[in-house]
């Protein structure tokens, strides 16, 4: 039993990293797609956002593929679509095939997500301990080896499509073949009922995933703005303002399961994110280049188990497929982190940026005030109540 379930952590790392490379690959290479087929901001944003209108729309497909062949082959089957699909994007032409190529891609990415964390769920339980934060410490790491990757690429002058298709293959090779090491869940007719609603409990960790969301989205798109514009720091400071929550945030995630088995998934939450809404208030009040660095430091590591615990909580919902729980918790998060930061940009345009980040605080305080109804309970291995 032991060796299945390292066998099987190894080949759920392995999806993660994989699903994490790829999407660093992607975002690496933006500015040069962006060169290539010739975009404005206002088209590449249109772009953008059939990436993730394209994972929205595969979601609810997701939850009945796992009524049909439960998660494992479809861990497989969407690491390879990826992988197939990413070079076509490095090739696009146009902006329609663009934006189609992104809408599948992001569909993909979806559905491998929601199977991975899935996958990571049933391990979580069959192991008897917390290690789904891990896993997202690994999709961090992933990443940021992708986007470095992508880095190299780009100093020596290689077009997207020629960075893409050699990355794509060793992915797809790598994420197909790990896939045999995953658990073998049986197909759940209840994730294939397709007006299915989520329960009163999901959705109450959706809610927390999604404030989540709003505060990783904020700081990914406005943290630079913020830095350079508002605060007046240089170009290379502002640079680095969502590296060093990135940075965190990994750390954070991969010290986070033993903290978890430590504390309980409610104290880390509370505790997480009041650090979080604390250390972003005082910045936001204080106004100085380095407050705000040091508060996305904070944010990182506060905000790192959030999505781990919500997707650890989804997975083991009683009453509820776990793919559909998982599905809906995603749907959310995914949702609000597209909508959290042109909200933002909109509300900086009424009144100020400064102001307008405010919205990260009270995302911070909502989960601050309601981890404990959405968590409530605590798995068996847990040494602590988690109330």
């Amino acid at each position: 039993m032991l060796g299945i379930v390292q066998e099987a952590r190894t080949a759920v790392a392995t999806a993660f990293f994989v699903n994490g490379v790829l999407f660093g690959t992607w975002v690496s290479r933006i500015p040069a797609v962006k060169a290539s087929v010739s975009l404005s901001e206002a088209t590449l944003g249109i772009a953008l956002l059939c990436m993730g209108l394209g994972t929205l729309l595969a979601l609810p497909i997701t939850t009945l593929l796992f009524g049909r062949f439960g998660s494992r082959p479809v861990v497989g089957a969407a690491a390879l679509s990826c992988c197939l699909v990413l070079p076509l994007a490095g090739g696009a032409p146009s902006l329609r095939s663009l934006a189609a190529t992104l809408v599948c891609f992001g569909a993909a990415m979806g559905t491998m997500d929601v199977a991975m964390n899935a996958q990571a769920a049933l391990l979580e339980r069959t192991a008897g301990r917390s290690i789904m934060a891990s896993f997202h410490g690994l999709w961090s790491l992933g990443g940021l080896a992708g986007a470095g990757l992508g880095a190299v690429f780009a100093a020596r002058g290689s077009e997207p499509l020629h960075h893409f298709v050699p990355v794509s293959a060793a992915l797809a090779v790598v994420g197909v073949a790990s896939t045999r090491g995953l658990l073998r869940d049986r197909p759940d007719a209840r994730s294939a009922r397709p007006r299915a609603w989520p329960s009163r409990r999901a959705l109450a960790v959706g809610l927390l995933a999604s404030c989540g969301a709003v505060i990783e989205g904020g700081i990914a798109e406005w943290s630079g703005v913020y830095l350079r514009e508002s605060l007046g720091a240089p170009a290379s400071v502002a640079a680095t303002g969502f590296a060093v929550f990135s940075l965190t945030m990994m750390v954070g995630r991969f010290t986070g399961d033993r903290l978890i088995d430590r504390l309980g998934r409610v104290r880390l939450l509370t505790g997480g994110s009041a650090l979080t809404g604390a250390a972003l208030a005082g910045a936001l009040w204080w106004g100085d280049a380095r407050a705000a660095l040091v508060a996305f430091a904070l944010a990182g590591l506060g905000m790192s188990t959030v999505f781990p615990i919500a997707f650890s909580v989804a997975g083991t919902l009683g009453g509820t497929a776990p793919g559909h729980a998982i599905a809906a918790v995603a749907t959310m998060a995914y949702g609000a982190g597209l909508a959290g930061p042109p909200l933002i940009g909109f509300a900086a345009a009424l009144t100020s940026l400064p102001i307008a980040l405010w919205v990260l605080v009270v995302a911070a305080t909502a989960i601050t005030a309601f981890a404990g109804r959405a968590v409530r309970g605590r798995p068996g291995w847990l040494p602590v109540d988690d109330r």
